[in-house]
């Protein structure tokens, strides 16, 4: 599906990482995209021609507290001994969860819910008030969720989701909205996003979101099945776009002068982004991204880089395209991701993590330490937990993920052995 690079320096490097769409996947499911016959169990990571490390390189923080988000990384700790334990059960399609400050858990169900997981493991069985209508259909619902940074003085929590919007013929798409947390209550939404909508079906839609350490928020949207509208800069097709909390436009968004773009737009040519994922040590953001059958991705988003979709294969030689770091072939289908930046599991610090759908693991990916380092890529608990939507950090220092399935998925966390 893809391309190499007009910009950065070549690496090669092949890992082994299996995988097989399998019956655990409720029919029509969203972002899973199901496989074009029969899938190969293994799986080729090849990070191409691209920089493994990006332009700010390796350095970490200078601030050892957790609670600060600014963690000292023990580079020379080897991998830690771990074991996952269950903490809650029988959720419904979870695809996305963000913490609290004070620890506590919110994640959403695709058919319009948001759940709240006690930090001390409760799962309350009602949904959190004053969450949108949205539509369960195909590869729609409630999508990713976020919390502001600025959590103390500015209590918002931010969803994407499928708005079905009035009118004749009826359309639907992604939407992301703003909402003030009150007493463990959604009040005063704000919209500050709208998707494409030409029609009702949503189909490779992205609608994972996330802050950068610009304080920006970045939102993944796909191509919706049309391809070529992913290399025009006059709609929102597969692209990654950066607003402001209010959803006003960054002055210094790439394309805000260029005439007839959409001055949302941070970058372009993807075809279903999946995750999106501020890598603490360095400020630099990425995402995941599903292929097809084949060359699925993680890259790095350096604004208005062109990420090929549809027209170039990752063989072609094309000019002023960003290849992807890593390109898996055939599909895992990589979905949300975290950096971890935590000492309590010792070892993993820094490091990337993946989860994976077809691919039924967690990718383990560990960046070179300068340019030109090819990144080492492992795979965790490949087909013990089928399935994996969702993985991220948690206060405490643990890995959090969660699995996909219609009904009774579980949310699980590795802590150390």
């Amino acid at each position: 599906m893809r391309r190499w690079p007009g910009f950065g320096i070549a690496l090669v490097v092949l890992v082994h990482c299996g995988g097989g769409e399998t019956g655990a996947a409720p029919a029509g499911d969203a972002g899973i995209d199901a496989p074009k016959g029969e899938r190969d169990s293994s799986v080729d990571a090849r990070p191409s021609e691209a920089d493994a490390s990006d332009a700010s390189g390796d350095g970490a923080s200078t601030d050892a507290s957790l609670d600060s988000g600014k963690v000292v990384c023990d580079k020379t700790a080897p991998p830690p001994r771990v074991k996952v334990e269950l903490v809650a059960s029988d959720l419904s399609a979870p695809w996305s969860m963000a913490f609290l400050p004070n620890g506590d858990m919110l994640l959403t169900e695709r058919e319009g819910r948001i759940r709240l997981l006690r930090r001390g493991g409760a799962l309350e069985p009602a949904p959190v008030p004053g969450a949108p209508a949205t539509e369960y259909a195909n590869q729609g619902g409630y999508w990713g969720l976020a919390i502001d940074p600025r959590f103390a003085t500015r209590p918002y929590v931010y969803l994407a989701f499928v708005h079905v919007y009035p009118g004749t013929p009826r359309t639907a798409g992604l939407r992301v909205s703003r909402f003030r947390w009150d007493r463990e209550t959604l009040v005063d939404e704000l919209p500050i996003l709208d998707g494409p909508h030409e029609d009702d079906t949503v189909t490779n839609a992205g609608g994972r979101i996330a802050f950068g350490a610009d304080g920006k928020l970045y939102v993944t949207i796909g191509e919706r099945a049309l391809g070529l509208p992913a290399q025009e800069l006059d709609n929102l097709h597969g692209k990654i776009v950066r607003i402001s909390d209010d959803g006003t436009i960054p002055a210094d968004n790439p394309f805000v002068n260029t005439p007839g773009a959409r001055k949302e737009i941070w970058t372009f040519g993807h075809r279903n982004p999946q995750g999106i994922m501020l890598r603490p040590e360095t400020g630099a953001v990425y995402a995941t991204e599903h292929g097809s059958a084949d060359h699925d991705e993680i890259n790095l988003l350096p604004g208005g880089g062109n990420y090929g979709y549809p027209g170039y294969a990752v063989d072609a030689s094309a000019p002023n395209l960003v290849a992807p770091l890593l390109d898996f072939t055939p599909a895992v289908a990589p979905s949300g991701a975290t950096f971890y930046q935590s000492n309590v599991l010792a070892g993993w610090c820094g490091d990337l993590f993946v989860a994976c759908l077809v691919g039924e693991r967690i990718l383990r990916i560990r960046f070179g330490p300068s340019a030109g380092t090819p990144p080492a890529v492992e795979s965790l608990f490949q087909g013990t937990y089928g399935r994996i939507r969702d993985v991220a950090q948690g206060p405490d220092g643990y890995l959090y993920f969660v699995e996909d399935a219609f009904t009774g998925a579980n949310i699980r966390r590795i802590v150390p052995e």
